[in-house]
């Protein structure tokens, strides 16, 4: 069995996982296109989706205030309302999307995900 004589008992053990930490940033301005309010800006793939967890943040340069909310297992866990000036970030297991909502015509900000996946090498 994996794991049960550890890395120096000669026998058939699995690799130690390792932990691979992704980072993505982005900026929105409004206005979007056809008059879109929300943005999603980031998807987890639909197959062989391997992020433990992740930290979400949402800075508003300028403007009236922006929301966001993370999803998690099929779990809206809604951001607190970003004002113009603010940065506000949030972190949950297992992430599957995150959208910016309220973007109006005078919203000007930026986005960043750190993402945390185990792999075996």
């Amino acid at each position: 069995m994996c794991g049960s004589h550890g890395t120096g008992g000669g026998c058939c053990c699995c690799p130690p996982a390792q932990i691979r930490v992704e980072k993505i940033c982005g900026t929105f301005q409004a206005p979007l296109l056809f008059s879109v309010t929300s943005l999603t800006v980031w998807r987890a793939p639909a197959v062989d989706n391997d992020y433990f967890e992740g930290t979400f943040q949402i800075t508003l340069q300028q403007g009236n205030g922006v929301t966001g909310n993370i999803t998690t297992s099929g779990v809206d866990v809604p951001f607190p309302l970003t004002l113009s000036g603010e940065s506000i970030a949030g972190a949950v297991r297992n992430p599957t999307s995150f959208t910016i909502n309220g973007i109006d015509d005078s919203d000007i900000g930026k986005w960043c995900i750190t993402l945390y996946k185990r792999v075996l090498v």
